[in-house]
């Protein structure tokens, strides 16, 4: 074995070990974001998790996606709710009408005190944060999709996340109600299962192919300058009696310059925070 193999091998099980510690962070950081307390929710007005106002559903479908509600809550310690509506749904009782998806979703999360945790006394209006739970609404007759998130779901699932959460549901949900909606618990939970930022929403499959990727990088840089190295002497187009009379760097005259670093503390601005509320995003299906 030649000594730039062994090297690249070498080079490429460090890069692909550093991979897999990567890799066991990953699932460490997932396991540990997804423990979670009993829920002590006392406030919530029903124990239902999907409303099918809109009767879209057979007995089967509803039977399947309640235990896919039943199965993502107790894995992860959220509410899960979904309410399919439509032009002629009549919420009225309750003080709401059938309008912006997601203002309806976040309007239900509140009303039926929806989440994992207790709620805490006051609104979060008032600076209180809203309890864990994802609320969707589905409007069947146009289309619209709100989704919803409060406490730890808005915080580890971005507003970003949401929207791609959503779209990909939406792609099938009109012919596919159930694998739309399975679709969009599945991306919950392991959005979920990340902090929202960094390494933890890195799948293993790319730490390996990021790993993989560098160490051919390392090898193709170091191969080639290999290949280039010493390819040329100070003899090379000499007879071999060429001399060195004099060897000096003149420098002729010296100009500085100053250049001014402005540093973060020299900026002003900031960005405000507190409070609950609800996150997500909408789509079309």
């Amino acid at each position: 074995m030649n000594k730039t193999l062994k090297k690249f091998l070498i080079t490429m099980f460090i890069i692909m070990g550093i991979g897999i510690v990567f890799i066991i962070m990953y699932f460490v950081k997932s396991s540990a974001n997804l423990k979670h307390d009993a829920r002590n929710n006392e406030a919530c007005k029903t124990n239902e998790r999907l409303f099918d106002y809109a009767d879209k559903l057979t007995d089967s479908q509803e039977s399947t996606i309640r235990a896919d509600i039943e199965a993502i809550q107790e894995k992860v310690g959220m509410d899960f709710v979904i309410f399919i509506v439509d032009s002629s749904t009549d919420l009225s009782d309750i003080g709401m009408y059938i309008g912006d998806s997601w203002q309806l979703a976040s309007d239900l999360c509140d009303y039926y005190r929806f989440g994992w945790e207790a709620w805490p006394q006051g609104s979060y209006l008032d600076g209180y944060d809203t309890s864990t739970s994802v609320v969707i609404v589905a409007n069947w007759d146009t289309g619209d999709l709100g989704y919803s998130t409060g406490g730890k779901a808005r915080d580890r699932i971005s507003n970003s996340k949401a929207q791609k959460i959503v779209d990909y549901g939406c792609k099938i949900l009109r012919d596919d109600p159930v694998g739309g909606f399975e679709r969009m618990i599945s991306k919950t939970q392991k959005a979920m299962a990340g902090s929202g930022h960094g390494i933890n929403f890195l799948s293993p499959f790319i730490c390996f192919v990021v790993s993989l990727v560098l160490s051919i990088i390392f090898f193709c840089i170091n191969y080639s300058k290999k290949a280039g190295k010493d390819t040329t002497t100070a003899s090379t187009y000499s007879d071999g009696n060429a001399q060195i009379i004099d060897r000096r760097d003149i420098f002729i005259r010296k100009e500085v310059h100053s250049v001014k670093i402005q540093s973060s503390s020299d900026s002003s601005g900031g960005s405000g925070g507190g409070g609950g509320g609800h996150g997500g995003a909408s789509g079309h299906f």
